[in-house]
């Protein structure tokens, strides 16, 4: 898969998952979590191929997703964490977006080297 493909695979991930991702990231960190993933949208939109800069930000909705702590993404004013139910319908929503997340990140492999697990072990 090349970097427009890879691009493409988290751009459809992105659309996809639009306005659960959008939710979960505005519930676990507030206004900046949901301004800095408005951002790497855009950014995805308007990219030709996927950089390094994609990833990073890939990385920091996967830590976001999965974090006990706000202070763990880097939203040290608010710890939103605290405010969620653990009954609240949106948790299982958070763990999907957390599992597809993973499948996406497994699919674009290592930048630079080995593709996904499925392709590097056929190689």
């Amino acid at each position: 898969m090349n970097a427009i493909q890879k691009r493409a695979v988290v751009q459809a991930f992105l659309a996809r998952h639009d306005l659960d991702l959008q939710h979960s990231c505005l519930q676990l960190g507030g206004a900046p979590a949901l301004g800095r993933l408005q951002r790497f949208r855009r950014a995805v939109a308007v990219a030709t191929r996927l950089t390094t800069g994609h990833r990073r930000e890939l990385g920091w909705l996967q830590r976001l997703l999965l974090a006990e702590h706000g202070k763990e993404v880097g939203f040290d004013e608010v710890d939103f964490f605290h405010d969620i139910d653990p009954a609240d319908p949106s948790i299982l929503t958070i763990c999907l977006l957390t599992e597809a997340l993973a499948e996406v990140i497994s699919a674009l492999g290592n930048p630079g080297g080995a593709q996904g697990s499925d392709e590097a072990a056929a190689a």
